[in-house]
């Protein structure tokens, strides 16, 4: 009897046992199932992560390969403008200090009130011209760094007039008067 009811309480005991043991497996493998789960879904999203990075790498280098390719295209399209006008400069320039020589030669010469004044007009546009020259010129030596700035004095009221005088004729022609007036205590050689 004792036995008996030992061996039962002690089945019982076991049969608790395996029963515990039997659900922590249970949990065990729920559990596991779960994070294989969470890790197939986590490497899922890490592949389409990665799919989405390369997408943006090759993205990257084709837009990188484009900007490079319009920047050898712009020095490319700059360097020849240099070239042109370098050259369109040097063949206006040649017959432009013939004209400015010549009417050089002509103002020297005995001439009416009239032909004085058209002269001086071709004299300040030719001049207006080769400054315009000069001004293309040294934009082609900044353009290739070759520029050097120099420090000169210079008379402000000439450089005013002769500003003035370039544009006194277009003034004219509009029915503008056009003056300058310089402040007497302004110096004159700067």
């Amino acid at each position: 009897g004792l036995m008996a009811i030992i061996m039962v309480v002690g089945l019982l005991q076991s049969a608790r046992y395996l029963n515990e043991t039997l659900l922590e497996t249970l949990i065990l493998s729920a559990e596991r199932a779960r994070l294989a789960a969470s890790l197939e879904q986590a490497s899922a999203v890490n592949a389409q992560q990665n799919s989405q990075l390369l997408l943006e790498n090759e993205e990257r280098r084709a837009a990188e390969a484009e900007m490079l390719k319009a920047k050898n295209a712009a020095e490319e399209a700059n360097k020849v403008k240099g070239e042109f006008l370098a050259n369109m400069n040097h063949e206006v320039r040649t017959p432009l200090s013939a004209i400015i020589g010549m009417t050089e030669i002509a103002l020297d010469t005995k001439l009416t009130a009239d032909q004085r004044h058209y002269l001086e007009v071709i004299d300040r546009s030719s001049r207006s011209m080769l400054d315009i020259l000069n001004d293309i010129r040294d934009s082609l030596r900044i353009d290739s760094g070759q520029l050097r700035l120099e420090s000169v004095a210079f008379n402000l009221r000439e450089i005013m007039e002769d500003v003035a005088g370039k544009l006194r004729v277009e003034a004219d022609s509009k029915g503008l008067s056009l003056r300058i007036a310089v402040d007497p205590d302004v110096r004159q050689r700067l």
